[in-house]
């Protein structure tokens, strides 16, 4: 009869602990249930910034290439004058070419194109002759053979006043972010510098 008492009150204890540990996974799980959300909603935030940042130093280092292609014409024309005596420092982004619509200008050839249609209004969508590509080895480009960004760029040149050894130069990049049009603006100046 010991025996029985003995076994009948361990069962009781076992009955006790198992409704003990259901008791506590429920507590468990609604705990969860209410962390959770407000967890997945800071992951998906921080994902989002760093998304946005990703692109914004993307654009920003874009926008700086964009000047130094610009640059880049300048040097090789001046080189020109040099060797040939022949030639203008400012043949290719002369003349008001890229002075109210931005050109083109891409790393292989360096030739700058005038573009078309707007880049810098964000209330408009950006014209496809701005958008750049990334071909086989990561280099952008605005040749369409390639695969297609998110960023368009154009480089504004403007004579500057008063100066005509000199020249403004505004490179602009352009993204859509789900938060709406960004834009990252790249502002300098060239000058004539064989004088």
């Amino acid at each position: 009869m010991k025996k029985q008492k003995m076994n009948s009150k361990k069962r009781k204890n076992i009955k006790n602990i198992a409704g003990f540990v259901m008791v506590e996974m429920l507590v468990a799980v609604s705990l969860i249930l209410l962390v959770l959300p407000g967890t997945l909603a800071i992951a998906s935030k921080a994902l989002s910034i760093s998304s946005y940042q990703k692109n914004q130093m993307i654009a920003t280092y874009l926008a700086e290439e964009g000047q130094e292609l610009v640059r880049s014409v300048r040097d090789k024309n001046v080189l020109t004058i040099l060797r040939d005596g022949s030639g203008s420092w400012d043949a290719g982004f002369s003349s008001g070419k890229c002075t109210v619509t931005p050109c083109t200008i891409d790393i292989i050839g360096e030739t700058m194109t005038a573009g078309s249609g707007n880049l810098d209004n964000l209330s408009i969508a950006p014209n496809a002759t701005y958008r750049l590509y990334t071909d086989a080895n990561g280099f952008y480009s605005h040749t369409a053979s390639g695969n297609p960004t998110i960023f368009y760029r154009g480089i504004f040149v403007t004579p500057a006043v008063g100066h005509t050894d000199q020249v403004n130069i505004r490179s602009v990049v352009v993204w859509d972010t789900p938060s709406g049009r960004k834009k990252v603006e790249f502002p300098g100046f060239l000058a004539y510098w064989l004088q």
